[in-house]
């Protein structure tokens, strides 16, 4: 586990950069928030099917989804800037 990077220690699931890169499985991310169709929580991750699903969504095509990247943020990010202070 990298810290910054793998969150879920739980499930002991990885975020593999390839597979994160070429299909938006973060593994550790998806593990986190199972709803959010959005997986690419960090910075540097990048989601593509999430991108699809939202231009979708513009189209009409996907009525709705869920998105938990501030629940991400709030739950992960702000613990990590509260130990650095």
């Amino acid at each position: 586990h990298v810290d910054g990077w793998d969150f879920d220690r739980r499930s002991l699931a990885l975020n593999q950069k390839f597979y994160g890169y070429v299909a938006g499985e973060w593994h550790n991310n998806h593990h986190s928030f199972r709803a959010s169709a959005n997986c690419a929580f960090h910075r540097g991750q990048f989601d593509l099917a999430f991108v699809i699903i939202k231009a979708m969504h513009k189209l009409g095509i996907v009525e709705r989804f869920n998105d938990h990247r501030q629940q991400f943020e709030r739950k992960f990010l702000s613990v990590r800037s509260n130990r650095t202070r």
